[in-house]
Parts: structure tokens; C-alpha cells; sequence
């Protein structure tokens, strides 16, 4: 007799046995194998059985992740992560023996902390989350970036200082100045030489300072073509999105040349300016000083030049004096939003006066 006769007798027999003395049949789980041998059904322990596990998730820590000052907080933002369900925001103030805290958790890729308080520097990182069920699953932190508030007050006079043509090896010079007077200017860059000055490109930005077009090649715009127009911008505006994730709301036309061309084809209000340096042709620090302090006035924007030592010379005295003179040092867009000025493309704005009452 083989193996399977003898188990289908043993079968029978228990089934016989059941049926006269009422006693319950062991039934193997539901989840058991089950192995047909001809017309008979046997049944395997569960033990045997080896379902697939499932693929972990792995998930990322989020790319890119950027902390800029702006004028109602810090905004932060990354790339967007696979997987991605929420991501969590941590903070502390930068230097305390303190740990980080939890302050946000959002489904978006920006944020804009306006709980941070005025002159304090803080340090955010971020991470990714996905709920699986009820298992929670999260990435790494990112890197921690760090990021100093700034705060305007519309009661007190302002200025807004400009920087042309660069940047250039000068250009981190003048921002260590703005940095250390809590302060911020325009930077109206020309797109050859952002790839030159990547990372000072992108601290302008860090710093609060505002980033605005300059053309590629600093090109006299004015009555030029339509496509030479369109594609000196263009590729300007492209090179710094590329690299900061933002498109230049501003345009300074290069030699302040404006035509009806331009106008019809800037798409961006064009930006001039209400005191001229002339440190291009000076090429001296005490002259330039001198040229602002004698003119300088609520409301003015300043032309100045980030290629030239001089100009870099005359910004750290010209800076700390204006902040002493109860100036406060601002972009261009901050000084048209605190004077109640909407833009409008293709039109020129040197100005921003308060208006007397």
C-alpha cells in the first residue's frame, strides 16, 4: 500500500469514526494550500506557504531646497518628491544650542514662514512623508538652510540702489556690505554671466536682494527688431529661472535706450533711475560717495555699477551712511509696493517719490 492509500484510508476512517461518535473533523485554514494528487485533495501546512513581501518605498529627501528672505517672512521651497504625500518643516534660530521644531506640515513645495522675527537668522530643513496604511514612512532630513529676516517700515523714508552690467568679482563684495546693514538692492544682470557667477547669482537672491534683466549682451534695446528685442530678454530671463527658479519681473534697458519697440515688446515695466553715479566714468570711490550724499533722497533710485572696484569701494560707505541718515535700503519692487504702485509693462519708472499730501 502507498503513501496516498494509506492517507485516504486514514481519511475514511476519520470521516466513519465523525459520523458515529459526533466528534469535530480538523479543517486545515483557510489561507493553507491546497495540492490535488489524481481526485484527491490533500491539504499542506500553512506553514509551507511564502506569500511575495511587498517593495518597501523608499523615499527621498527632497531636492533643491532653497530659504529666501522676503518682505513678509522667510519663503521656502524644493522640488517636488516622488512618493511624496506631505512633507514636514523644521526650524530653530541659527547658532542657539537648541533642536530643530516642527512648524509645518504642508502637501505644497513652498512656504512662507511669517511667524520668523525681525534681524534673526533661522535654520529650516524639510523631509518627505507617505502614509502606507497605518505605517507612516519618512525620508531624511534635507540640508539646512539658513536664511535672516528683514522688515520694512512704509512711515520711514526708503531708497532703492542699483547695480548694472554684472555680476562680476565685485558683485560679493557689496552684497557682504547689504548683509551686514540689513539691507538690499537690485541687481539688474546681464544673462551672459550668470553662468560665470552661479553661486553669487543665487545669494543675490538669498539675501533678499531682487534679481532684474539687463538683456543677454547689454544690447541697445530701444528701436532694435522684434526678434532681436524678444530674444535678448528672453534668453536672459531663461538662464536666471534656470538657476533660481524665478523669472526677473524687472527690465533695465541697457544705456537707458527706450523706443516703441521696446515698449510694445518688454513685457515688463523698464526701470531707469533718478540719480546717476556716473561711477562708470569716474572710476572713483570718494566721487561716487560723494555724488550720493549730495543727492540722495526719499524715494530716489541710485544707478550704480558691480564691475568696477571703485563702485564696490564707494558701497561700503555709502551704505552704512544712508542707514545712518535713517534710510532704509530696499529693492525696486518693495519700494513701488510700499508707494502703492502697480506695475505696467512696457511703461519707465525712475522714480518713486512720496506723493505730498
Amino acid at each position: 500500500m502507498n503513501i496516498i492509500q494509506k492517507k485516504i484510508r486514514k481519511l475514511f476512517v476519520s470521516i466513519l469514526f465523525s459520523m458515529v461518535f459526533c466528534t469535530e473533523i480538523t479543517v486545515a485554514p483557510c489561507n493553507a494550500a491546497e495540492e490535488t494528487v489524481g481526485d484527491v485533495i490533500i491539504i499542506t501546512p500553512e506553514e509551507e506557504l511564502h506569500e511575495p513581501d511587498e517593495k518597501p518605498i523608499q523615499l527621498k529627501q527632497p531636492d533643491d531646497f532653497q530659504a529666501e528672505a522676503a518682505k513678509n517672512g522667510i519663503k521656502l521651497r524644493w522640488k517636488e518628491t516622488q512618493d511624496a504625500q506631505q512633507y514636514e518643516i523644521y526650524r530653530k534660530i541659527s547658532g542657539k544650542d537648541e533642536s530643530f521644531s516642527l512648524i509645518k506640515t504642508t502637501k505644497k513645495c513652498t512656504y512662507t514662514d511669517k511667524t520668523a522675527k525681525y534681524g534673526v537668522t533661522y535654520a529650516y530643513k524639510v523631509r518627505t512623508i507617505a502614509v502606507l496604511g497605518e505605517k507612516t514612512k519618512k525620508s531624511p532630513c534635507s540640508q539646512i538652510k539658513r536664511c535672516r529676516t528683514y522688515f520694512v517700515d512704509p512711515s520711514k523714508p526708503m531708497i532703492a540702489l542699483t547695480f548694472d552690467d554684472g555680476p562680476s568679482i565685485y558683485t560679493d563684495g557689496i552684497l557682504d556690505v547689504l548683509e551686514a546693514n540689513q539691507s538690499r538692492a537690485t541687481f539688474f544682470v546681464l544673462g551672459n554671466r550668470v553662468n560665470s557667477y552661479k553661486k553669487t547669482v543665487l545669494r543675490i537672491g538669498k539675501l533678499g536682494c531682487e534679481i532684474g534683466n539687463h538683456s543677454y549682451d547689454h544690447a541697445i534695446l530701444g528701436n532694435n527688431s522684434v526678434s532681436k528685442i524678444r530674444s535678448e530678454i528672453s534668453k536672459t530671463d531663461k538662464k536666471i529661472k534656470a538657476l533660481t527658479g524665478n523669472t526677473p519681473v524687472l527690465l533695465r534697458p541697457p544705456y537707458g535706450s527706450i523706443g516703441n519697440n521696446l515698449k510694445k515688446n518688454a513685457g515688463k515695466p523698464m526701470i531707469l533711475w533718478s540719480v546717476d553715479t556716473l561711477d562708470w566714468k569716474s572710476r572713483n570711490a570718494s566721487t561716487v560717495y560723494q555724488h550720493v550724499m549730495s543727492h540722495a533722497k526719499d524715494g530716489d533710485i541710485i544707478l550704480m555699477h558691480d564691475l568696477y572696484f571703485s563702485t564696490r569701494a564707494a558701497a561700503k560707505r555709502i551704505i552704512p551712511e544712508l542707514k545712518k541718515r535713517g534710510y532704509q535700503l530696499v529693492t525696486v519692487s518693495e519700494l513701488a509696493y510700499y508707494r502703492g504702485i502697480e506695475w505696467k509693462a512696457g511703461e519707465r519708472y525712475a522714480q518713486m517719490w512720496p506723493q505730498k499730501h
